[in-house]
């Protein structure tokens, strides 16, 4: 089993992330936040942490 990376209220930057598309992410207990590291003070899409489980699931 893999160690879960995410720290709560801690951003952390994908490991999957190239230089041009930069994703990071924050966990607590009530969501995971999803955010462009190159725009820090941009929109946050907030989805429930049993979502972000289903996408790593699938897609990690």
């Amino acid at each position: 089993m893999k160690r879960n990376p995410l720290r709560h209220g801690v951003w952390v930057t994908s490991s999957r992330s190239q230089q041009v598309a930069c994703v990071q992410v924050r966990a607590s207990e009530t969501s995971v936040d999803i955010r462009d590291s190159k725009q820090r003070f941009g929109d946050v899409l907030n989805v429930s942490p049993g979502a972000w489980t289903a996408f790593v699931r699938t897609f990690g």
